[in-house]
């Protein structure tokens, strides 16, 4: 979902899939703002919890996210990026419960079928591109830096988060099977 805060902002909404219901979903939200404070931040994290709370998305088993911002000059550009495990999201009813869950600072989104792409890649990246903080003043660096502290960047919901204690037991034994591989290789 992109969610725009920008005065003026033409609606866009669009639903992907035709009749074949998307599995998973990527969706990014995006909000505008002159300065990045933590305030900022966490504004956009409790409307992202609201929206988890909202009826709208009782059909989303979960999923999880990650949070990433630009500053290419036009002020700051929060967003976020999901893989959602749902059977359909209409994106135009999406786009008027973000604007609700956000306090009206945006209701741009975009929602993509995410069965035929690799969008993990795109969930489980960077806070801010390499290229991007390179070309931002020593004081936006400190505004970010400031900002972030020590809020998450990344999480999970629904379904996923009850996984995580299962999961780090897959992720702990593949590095188990990993070592005692990369042991006995040298041992050849």
């Amino acid at each position: 979902m992109h969610a725009q805060s920008q005065p003026g902002a033409q609606r866009q909404s669009e639903m992907v899939g035709g009749s074949n219901p998307a599995t998973k979903t990527r969706r990014a939200d995006h909000s505008h703002t002159a300065k990045f404070t933590r305030e900022v931040i966490k504004h956009f994290k409790e409307s992202w919890a609201r929206l988890l709370r909202n009826k709208f998305v009782r059909n989303w088993r979960g999923g999880f996210y990650t949070l990433e911002v630009t500053n290419e000059g036009k002020g700051w550009h929060l967003h976020l990026h999901a893989l959602i495990d749902a059977d359909w999201i209409d994106a135009g009813e999406l786009a008027k419960v973000w604007n609700f869950c956000n306090r009206g600072t945006g209701y741009i989104v975009k929602v993509k079928d995410a069965r035929e792409q690799n969008y993990l890649a795109e969930v489980t990246k960077y806070a801010v591109k390499g290229s991007d903080l390179a070309a931002w003043s020593a004081s936006d660096i400190a505004d970010f830096i400031d900002a972030w502290g020590k809020l998450d960047t990344f999480g999970v919901f629904g379904s996923i988060r009850g996984q995580q204690a299962e999961w780090r037991k897959v992720l702990d034994e593949q590095g188990r099977v990993t070592q005692a591989l990369r042991v006995r290789l040298q041992q050849l």
